[in-house]
């Protein structure tokens, strides 16, 4: 064998030994060390989102690599930058957003702090004190945008919650704040979203939200009113106080109801616009919405009358005050008090009457005509003596002159009666006021007055003369019934034993003993020498 034959063998030989020598584990570890690294870079990769801004006044609390943006406290993403932007007025948020939130992030997603706060609806966010700070995310729809204008406060309504939002309109917010109570027969159904100054008038625009499955109480004729506070009034059933939950005392509140007399309507439909009256009664005489005026002359003062006060028939309301002025005629140098009624004929339940006709005014005007012959009138009387609030009452004067309504003015003059400035309790308690007052200062009064004194001057003399007396006399009086008792005593030693003697000896000792206990009682008694022994 050659030496290159034999050299190559060798080689062989040494290859073969190499092959069959085992594969060391060791070396596998930096191969699996790889394959994870490469898999976690993927899987980050992966779930990785978009990277989006979102713009705030403040960041208070934020922290780049630890606050995080949730939604039903999953985590979306996780702030990874702050810096201030026109001129620090703003801070803008980056945050790396996890491809979960990659749908959502649309134009009407909203994003807001969750921070400890206080408002109408309580304490919230006490969870950040441990957790820390984090961003709120409320999925919306829209078209797909990475750049968003931060919400500085939580939204009032839970975007998941469905529901239907109203407008409410009126002259004065009261104590209404953005997050009250909407309340139906005590149960909170909804709340105030915010409100501004209406641009067209001097009003307030209210927005309220009604959630599901409330949103079918509210129907077209539906009355809202002001719950808030405590409500107090003078009018002519005295003084009245009203108030409801503590609530809305100290926060405020929105009630609202079908009125007993309305008529329901259909369900309302998101946006519309209601009313918000300033309590319940004004509410509850919203349905009333038909109304005829008359012109009235009152004859007396229109003291204690004012617009709003009612108007009375029989003692049922049947409209109100709207204007109580004087009217001057400087061309006669006169001036005349003048008063403008509306009745409300849907509250007459006059037969013959249509509430809804187009000829509403000329059909009332008629039927009041009808009375008028009849001697019916208006006039002016007190409905609280107390205060001296008036009201107009429509009522049947037996000794009126015959009258008719006046027309062709701005409204029908209704013809009158004297005005009452008192009402009859008043002036039966002033008539018995001067009589007594009368009878006190009276010449005969102050004479029984000075004789009375003077009795009683007497008495007492004779009262403290009788109590020097009485003492003499008691010790006299025991002094005789101790002498007739010393006599019978030795009169029976002397061994007295006639018959005569002796009826004489008995009657001694009781005439004794009831010196005796006449002398007893005057000491307990000495009044009864004034008085008497009472029966």
């Amino acid at each position: 064998m050659s030496e290159d034959e034999a050299q190559r063998g060798e080689e062989a030989t040494k290859t073969a030994i190499y092959r069959r020598r085992p594969l060391r584990i060791i070396w596998l570890l930096p191969v699996i060390a790889l394959g994870l690294a490469g898999w976690f870079l993927y899987n980050s990769l992966s779930s990785r989102g978009p990277e989006i801004t979102i713009q705030f006044e403040t960041a208070d609390g934020l922290e780049i690599s630890r606050s995080e943006i949730k939604h039903k406290d999953v985590v979306l993403g996780t702030v990874v930058g702050l810096r201030p932007v026109d001129r620090f007025k703003h801070v803008e948020v980056t945050a790396r957003m996890n491809r979960l939130s990659e749908d959502y992030l649309n134009k009407d997603t909203k994003f807001w702090i969750v921070r400890p706060r206080v408002s109408a609806e309580g304490i919230t966010g006490l969870n950040t004190l441990l957790s820390g700070v984090y961003i709120e995310m409320a999925p919306g729809g829209g078209d797909k945008t990475y750049r968003f204008l931060g919400l500085e406060a939580p939204p009032l309504t839970n975007p998941d919650i469905g529901g239907k939002a109203f407008t409410l309109l009126t002259d004065d917010l009261g104590t209404l704040e953005q997050g009250s109570a909407v309340i139906y027969h005590g149960v909170k159904v909804g709340e105030i979203l915010g409100y501004r100054l209406s641009a067209d008038r001097p009003a307030v625009t209210v927005q309220i939200f009604i959630t599901d499955p409330y949103t079918g109480l509210v129907h077209t004729g539906t009355k809202f009113w002001n719950a808030s506070g405590v409500e107090v009034s003078v009018g002519a059933q005295g003084l009245n106080v009203a108030a409801r939950s503590l609530q809305t005392i100290f926060l405020g509140g929105v009630m609202f109801d079908v009125p007993k007399n309305g008529i329901a309507g259909p369900p309302a439909n998101d946006g519309d616009k209601f009313t918000l009256f300033g309590d319940q009664r004004r509410a509850e005489e919203a349905v009333y919405t038909a109304k005829v005026r008359f012109l009235l002359r009152p004859q007396g003062s229109i003291a204690g009358l004012a617009p709003g006060d009612d108007v009375t028939m029989f003692g049922r309301k049947i409209g109100q005050v709207d204007e109580a002025y004087v009217e001057f005629d400087v061309a006669a140098g006169t001036a005349e008090p003048l008063v403008v009624v509306g009745i409300e004929p849907e509250r007459l339940n006059f037969k013959d009457l249509d509430a809804h006709s187009p000829d509403l005014d000329s059909q009332t005007s008629a039927l009041f005509e009808r009375l008028v012959a009849q001697r019916l009138r208006a006039q002016l009387i007190a409905s609280n003596p107390l205060t001296r609030q008036m009201q107009v009452d429509f009522g049947f004067v037996d000794d009126a002159a015959p009258a008719k309504i006046v027309l062709g003015g701005a409204y029908p003059e209704f013809p009158t009666a004297p005005a009452e400035d008192l009402s009859a309790t008043v002036r039966s308690l002033r008539k018995t006021l001067n009589s007594v007052d009368a009878v006190i200062s009276s010449p005969q009064m102050k004479h029984s007055i000075q004789e009375l004194d003077k009795s009683l001057s007497n008495i007492d003399g004779i009262t403290r003369q009788t109590n020097a007396q009485i003492g003499p006399l008691l010790t006299q009086l025991r002094a005789f019934a101790d002498s007739a008792d010393g006599t019978l005593k030795k009169a029976d030693s002397a061994g007295g034993n006639g018959g005569d003697l002796s009826g004489t000896l008995r009657e001694l000792r009781e005439a004794a003993r009831s010196v005796r206990n006449l002398a007893d009682y005057l000491e307990n008694h000495p009044e009864s020498l004034l008085r008497g022994k009472p029966k």
